[in-house]
């Protein structure tokens, strides 16, 4: 046996404080085709061979429960052991909960503390869920870090228990005997996640998009065309055209990215006979393949514009009948109120708010309300849910004043340049919508069921986690010297039952690398 062969059994407490260099090379000489190094990092007692492919781990874990507050559990680093992870280097700390300081910043390789010695303060595995309650919740973010060479990446169970506990009187009446049964692990919900962010959360999005469905976006008299190329069937390009290619666009990429995100859909014009011509096109929905459908609310918004307006044909040349004005306020507080009433909790909320001119009432003299005022509300958290405004200005006379004024994050004052998309050019919105695509895709959910079949997923060999997410075909390495956080996240349904007293269950998670290079994501060796 060779040193490169030497097998080292450390207890979980050196497996955590030292996350150090291991795996194993076993090719012969000439036989490169064949080499490869691993190494495992586990929240358990293992088996670790050693070897110079080095994987490091740290992690924050967080729990929701009676206190209907987030409150830490346990961490690594954790150099005062208070269950919140932090560091100390040159006599200053680095908390998890310091919003002034970005302790991700500071775990790499190069100074990841050797000397603090991780532990589950207190409990015996990593993750124990005893005495929960429906309701109850809890997350843990992993943070790895590869320090010499890229390497293919794969997350594992192990160490699972289960129990039945006390087999309580109402738990024996739901169970309708003395079974006992340990289900709890049934009935609990898990995503894993790419957590982008670092910050234990995934980033999902209700998302409305607020559309601008006046005259000027179609007919033109009103400056609707765009040019004489034709697009969906039509002879020319019009500004409406356009937005339904690029929404659709930005559907399909939540779509392809596999993202939690609800889209809802409304439409906003003008007025006619005293009503402000506003539609919710779609409530907020979870089948967002079917907006772009033949029938979906993003499909066929010529006819649909035609339709709200009052206009008798979809021709651009227009005809009589055309209600003016546009109502952009009154289309942000209906997109507002489908938040309201029907967006998720612990979800952010998002309002995309398109337009192509300035906010002003029709013919009629409808009086119409102050865009600026509706956008602090969004993002106020009263009256509605605190929202991230996005507006987008289409064409060379959108008033872009406004629009900046109206945008803004959640909570914030507006007036905010970086959320605002100014597009003087329609061409170029497609780009733009799936530029915002990308922002509200960054975290990408890998598995989402029952904390059974999560346990049953990560059981063996694993799941192999992907290094890169542009490429969906395949399964890429995770390249060295750069932080990659996994997020675990767990619940138990408001609607979980009797049958679940008593229950608990237990386990540890661990995480296994090979090089990539000589490897092709297949692994060798346990």
């Amino acid at each position: 046996m060779t040193d490169n062969d030497q097998t080292y059994a450390l207890s979980r407490r050196k497996v955590l404080g030292a996350l150090g260099a291991v795996g194993i090379a076993s090719a012969g000489a000439g036989l490169g085709t064949t080499a490869y190094f691993n190494d495992t990092e586990s929240f358990e007692n293992n088996t670790l061979t050693a070897g110079t492919l080095d994987l490091k781990i740290d992690w924050q874990q967080s729990y929701y429960g009676p206190t209907e507050s987030w409150e830490y559990v346990n961490a690594h680093p954790d150099h005062d052991g208070d269950g919140e992870q932090s560091i100390e280097i040159g006599g200053e700390t680095y908390a998890y909960g310091d919003e002034s300081r970005n302790l991700v910043d500071y775990l790499t390789c190069s100074n990841f503390d050797q000397n603090y010695a991780a532990s589950y303060n207190g409990q015996e595995h990593l993750i124990e869920l005893d005495d929960v309650k429906p309701g109850d919740k809890g997350e843990v973010t992993f943070s790895l870090h590869l320090c010499d060479n890229p390497g293919y990446i794969w997350m594992r169970a192990a160490d699972i228990v289960e129990s039945g506990g006390v087999n309580t009187e109402p738990e024996r009446v739901a169970e309708g005997g003395d079974a006992n049964e340990a289900n709890l692990a049934e009935n609990v919900d898990v995503r894993m996640w790419y957590d982008q962010n670092c910050d234990n959360r995934l980033n999902s999005a209700d998302i409305m998009l607020t559309i601008d469905v006046s005259g000027s976006m179609l007919y033109s008299q009103y400056g609707g065309v765009v040019n004489d190329d034709p697009i969906l069937g039509y002879d020319e390009t019009t500004k409406i055209d356009l937005v339904e290619v690029g929404a659709a666009a930005l559907v399909q990429e939540l779509i392809d990215t596999d993202a939690d995100a609800r889209v809802g859909v409304v439409y906003f014009n003008g007025s006619s006979g005293g009503d402000p011509h506003i539609e919710l096109g779609s409530p907020l929905t979870s089948d967002i393949a079917g907006l772009i459908a033949p029938s979906g609310a993003l499909n066929g918004l010529r006819q649909v514009l035609a339709d709200i307006v009052g206009a008798s044909t979809t021709d651009p040349s227009g005809g009589a009948g055309i209600s003016t004005g546009t109502y952009i306020g009154e289309g942000v507080l209906e997109a507002q109120a489908e938040l309201a009433n029907n967006g998720r909790v612990d979800t952010t909320p998002i309002n995309v708010v398109l337009s192509d001119g300035n906010s002003f009432q029709g013919g009629d003299g409808t009086p119409y309300a102050s865009p600026t005022s509706a956008a602090d509300d969004a993002r106020a958290s009263s009256p509605a849910p605190a929202t991230n405004v996005y507006t987008i200005g289409v064409g060379a006379d959108t008033n872009d004043t406004i629009l900046t004024e109206m945008a803004g994050a959640a909570g914030s004052a507006g007036d905010d340049p970086a959320y605002f998309r100014d597009v003087p050019d329609p061409t170029n919105l497609v780009s733009t919508f799936q530029t915002l695509a990308d922002l509200f895709t960054s975290e990408v959910v890998f598995f989402e069921g029952t904390l059974a079949e999560a346990l049953g997923a990560l059981d063996g060999d694993g799941i192999h986690l992907d290094g890169d997410r542009t490429k969906p075909e395949t399964t890429e390495c995770f390249e060295p010297e750069v932080g990659h956080c996994i997020g675990f996240a767990w619940s138990l349904p408001l609607e979980a039952g009797n049958e679940l007293q008593g229950d608990s269950v237990a386990f540890d998670l661990s995480f296994y690398t090979e090089q990539c290079r000589h490897n092709d994501g297949v692994e060798q060796t346990a």
